[in-house]
């Protein structure tokens, strides 16, 4: 028997279970991928969003783990500040792009 490239397939199932009964998201097995730690779950999100140049917006201060994973993508950063109640999202402009 090989190894699912998702994760172990119980695993995964019992995620999903978790997700539809707890918190409402709907989905299955199949759209769930086990990860070793927020690192790899960085990178593998990055690189199967984000296109060379495209913009992201990160918390200042923030994690300079996500930092690394989205410009080594080659993402444009753009700083977002926070206070002790998160990012400030209201200070983005209304188009959207990050300052």
């Amino acid at each position: 028997m090989g190894c699912d490239a998702l994760g172990y397939l119980p695993l995964r199932k019992a995620v999903a279970e978790y997700l539809t009964a707890s918190r409402g998201v709907k989905c299955a097995a199949g759209q769930v991928a086990i990860v070793s730690g927020v690192q790899e779950a960085l990178d593998l999100t990055a690189r199967l969003l984000l296109n060379p140049g495209d913009r992201v917006c990160v918390e200042n201060p923030g994690y300079i783990g996500a930092h690394l994973v989205f410009r080594a993508c080659g993402a444009k950063l753009s700083a977002v500040a926070v206070d002790r109640e998160g990012a400030r999202i209201e200070r983005l402009p209304a188009r959207g792009v990050c300052a």
